[in-house]
Parts: C-alpha cells; sequence; structure tokens
C-alpha cells in the first residue's frame, strides 16, 4: 500500500511531471495534501483522491483556466475540462440566444468566476488527474496536449462565426 505522502516522496511523481515541475510542484502538492488531510491514505482511496481540491494557488490555471487544464490533460473523475468548456459554450450560447451575450457585467462575472475557480482548484485538479493516472497504470511522463489547444480555439474561433454571423442577419 503506498500513501499519497509517500508518492510525493517517490521518484515516480519526478518521472511523471519531470525534474523541474516536480521541485516546483511538490510543496504544492504537500499543502494541498496536509490541508485535506489525506497523507496516509492509500493511492487508490477515490474519496481521499476528492478531496485533492483546494490549498495552493496556481497563476497559470487562473488566467488560461480551460486552456491550460486540456493542455495538461486533466480529463478524469470530476475534473473533466472538457465537459467544463462544453458547459462555457453552453451558457454562452444561452446568453446570446436571450440577448445579454453583450452584457458587460454578465461577461465579467463569468471571467472572475472562471479566473477564480481554475486559480484555487488548479493545482489540486493537476494533482488528482496525476494521482488517478499513476493508479490507471500510467508510467513514465505524462504528455500534454498542444491538439486539444488547437481543438478548443477552433472552438471558440467558429463559435465566432457564427454568432457574427446570425448577428449580421438580424
Amino acid at each position: 500500500m503506498t500513501t499519497l505522502n509517500e508518492f510525493l516522496k517517490s521518484d515516480e511523481l519526478e518521472v511523471m511531471i519531470g525534474k523541474k515541475a516536480s521541485n516546483k510542484f511538490r510543496p504544492k502538492f504537500k499543502k494541498i495534501i496536509t490541508k485535506a488531510g489525506v497523507g496516509d491514505c492509500d493511492m487508490n482511496d477515490e474519496v481521499a483522491i476528492n478531496k485533492l481540491w483546494f490549498g495552493s494557488w496556481n497563476w497559470f490555471a487562473s488566467i488560461f483556466h480551460v486552456f491550460w487544464s486540456l493542455y495538461l490533460n486533466i480529463t478524469s473523475g470530476r475534473t473533466n475540462n472538457w465537459f467544463i468548456l462544453a458547459v462555457l459554450i453552453a451558457i454562452y450560447s444561452l446568453l446570446d440566444v436571450f440577448g445579454l451575450g453583450g452584457e458587460l457585467i454578465i461577461n465579467f462575472g463569468l471571467a472572475v468566476f472562471l479566473f477564480l475557480f481554475f486559480g484555487m482548484l488548479g493545482n489540486g485538479m493537476y494533482l488528482q488527474e496525476i494521482v488517478r493516472r499513476y493508479n490507471r497504470g500510467h508510467r513514465g511522463a505524462l504528455i500534454n496536449s498542444s491538439t486539444n489547444i488547437f481543438v478548443i480555439l477552433s472552438v471558440y474561433i467558429i463559435y465566432a462565426v457564427v454568432v457574427s454571423f446570425v448577428e449580421l442577419k438580424t
């Protein structure tokens, strides 16, 4: 039985995310595990893994939110960010349908929500993804995905073109 604290100290974490990232994230992950009180829990304990949310701020996650998470391929468990992206597009689409898409206060509110949500939870989502992949048998370096960024940018561009086309028709 490997505990979360043991995994955090192991070479496996360094192999999965790289030496530079390992040195950067280990203290942040330790803070998250300590705050959640799950350091002595087994790596396979899904209840313990689900507690790894809060504890450490991530600036890249707060600024680039969905882009950041999809680049890191955070797609397992409750943090499936393809679902979050779909929800965001649905929200913006509904706002446009009801004529509120251009309202500054609503757009600002969504931007602040995403900034805070991903900033507060980013490192926890990343740790959860690492642990879940390790539990599924992944060994070796985690692969980041530029393809995901291309897909999400394409979706935003298509959305902008469709909205612009609809506005021109009216």
